[in-house]
């Protein structure tokens, strides 16, 4: 089970705000014994951030 936050960008499109870009910061991570492995699969990949410090541009404490 992961735990995160989307940082989000916006930007007006024709009257109407939209989410222009988004990173995803992974804040922490739980295994669950009776799940399956879960190694990052090649068939579903997920652009993520792992960021641990606080001295990271994109860090932000919740």
């Amino acid at each position: 089970m992961y735990g995160g936050r989307y940082l989000d960008e916006y930007e007006k499109r024709e009257g109407a705000w939209r989410i222009s870009s988004r990173r995803y910061v992974m804040d922490w991570v739980q295994p669950m014994a009776d799940q399956p492995d879960a190694s990052p699969r090649a068939d579903f990949p997920l652009p993520m951030l792992d960021l641990t410090e606080s001295g990271h541009p994109d860090y932000r404490p919740m």
